[in-house]
């Protein structure tokens, strides 16, 4: 099994309480469902800083990305196919994928 690094971007906006709970139950599903390939529940990010050569800036992102976790798979498509089925995509947004490359101790 490989390790992905999933950078979640929520871009929608919720009309009610109802659908803030409809989604929070469909996460809690996409959660259980691959619970065994979790390896990194992760967290919530914020907007992030730009370090470079020439100083420190605050550029923000758009959309701003919202939480990162690690996922175990398979391959890259498997990694994929579990993204695609995140809340968060089915509700407009989106996920980056990548592999993670370990460097040996």
């Amino acid at each position: 099994m490989t390790d992905f690094l999933f950078i979640f971007f929520a871009t929608h906006a919720f009309e009610d309480d109802a659908a803030i709970v409809a989604h929070q139950t469909a996460w809690q599903a996409w959660y259980k469902k691959n619970a065994s390939q979790i390896s990194d529940v992760g967290a919530p990010i914020g907007t992030p800083w730009t370090i470079d050569k020439h100083g420190t800036h605050f550029r923000g992102r758009q959309p701003a990305s919202t939480a990162y976790m690690i996922i175990k798979a398979e391959n890259r498509n498997a990694a994929f196919s579990i993204a695609a089925a995140n809340p968060d995509v089915q509700a407009g947004g989106s996920v980056e994928v990548a592999e993670i490359h370990r460097i040996a101790d």
